[in-house]
């Protein structure tokens, strides 16, 4: 049977998780120290903002299977100085409540290597001024204080030639798919039992196939869907 997420507590994409950092921002997590990458690297970071930026929906999903939502998947550049040159907020909301999203996050785009980039998640202190700003002019962010890193809550995100695959940190691209890695960090929850959250990306100029689940100390999953990742087609 489907596990229904949480529309109300669920934490991205990740790809977001469901825990809550309060460390400030660092180089390592956008800060604008971060070392200087090779132009490849800084390309790929940057073709993988470009795919992330707009607005997408899982509509035609939901028609097709009801045991999805639709979900509208909004998301648009910040100017934030403070934590790197790609940020974008992102906001997702049912469709027939956009007025009220479920989640919000920032997240901070930075170049890993030639095929690689990480998708940084950060947690609003204060989500609520942020509703609906891809629809209206936003204020640059001069603050680190208005957002926190969610360690181990990053995506990683590997181009394959014509498309991204990405993973949370608990495991690493092995030359052919994301594989287990012992020294991965977990993205911590405490959704419905769960002690942490893994999240599933594919991503190319269309859409994206975002799967999050949610599991206990035993791994048993205990949210998230079951049958594959939500499917968001670009509008």
């Amino acid at each position: 049977m489907q596990l229904r997420i949480s529309l109300l507590t669920i934490a991205i994409s990740a790809w977001a998780c469901s825990s809550t950092a309060s460390a400030p921002a660092t180089p390592s997590d956008g800060g604008v120290d971060a070392p200087a990458q090779p132009a490849k690297a800084e390309a790929t970071a940057d073709r993988l903002t470009e795919y992330l930026l707009g607005r997408f929906d899982s509509k035609d999903q939901s028609v097709t299977d009801p045991t999805y939502f639709a979900i509208q998947l909004q998301t648009c550049r910040v100017e934030a100085k403070p934590l790197g040159p790609r940020v974008i907020y992102v906001e997702q909301a049912r469709m027939d409540t956009l007025s009220a999203p479920y989640r919000q996050r920032l997240y901070v785009i930075e170049p890993v290597d030639d095929d690689n980039a990480i998708s940084r998640v950060l947690e609003f202190a204060d989500p609520k001024p942020w509703i609906g700003a891809c629809k209206r002019d936003i204020e640059p962010i001069t603050d680190t204080g208005v957002a926190s890193p969610r360690p181990g809550c990053g995506v990683q995100m590997h181009w394959t030639g014509d498309h991204f695959e990405g993973a949370t940190g608990e495991r690493r691209w092995d030359g052919d798919q994301f594989a287990i890695d012992p020294q991965g960090t977990r993205c911590q929850s405490t959704l419905n039992g769960a002690t942490y959250a893994t999240t599933d990306v594919s991503l190319t100029r269309d859409g994206l196939r975002s799967w999050d689940r949610g599991w206990d100390a035993t791994d048993k999953q205990v949210w998230g869907a079951t049958k594959g990742g939500y499917i968001f087609v670009r509008r």
